[in-house]
């Protein structure tokens, strides 16, 4: 299976980012590694996560191309998915993309 990484950019997404890693976690098999940059929020959303998420805090709110590019810096996976927070994955739809990547 191709390693793939998913990076969550984070910026006072309250109630949300946990669904969003949820979709994530549940994911089988699950990614290689979830990153979740956090644009200093003050919504206090990127504590307490999960086991298995690491934070990266950037220390403003660069927005979020330079969020992404930090996410990306601090992953060695071959292939990443950039996610919203307000997003959340259909089961399986992470090895669906696995295999594709694979094949390529």
């Amino acid at each position: 299976m191709t390693a793939v990484a998913v990076v969550v950019v984070n910026w006072n997404a309250g109630a949300l980012l946990p669904r969003c890693l949820a979709s994530v976690l549940a994911q089988q098999p699950p990614p290689a590694e979830v990153l979740v940059v956090d644009n200093a929020s003050s919504d206090g959303s990127a504590d307490g996560l999960p086991g298995g998420v690491r934070v990266l805090r950037r220390p403003d709110n660069g927005g979020f191309a330079v969020a992404v590019n930090d996410g990306l810096r601090a992953t060695s996976a071959p292939f990443v998915l950039v996610l919203n927070p307000d997003t959340e994955l259909l089961p399986g739809c992470l090895a669906a993309a696995a295999s594709r990547l694979q094949r390529e």
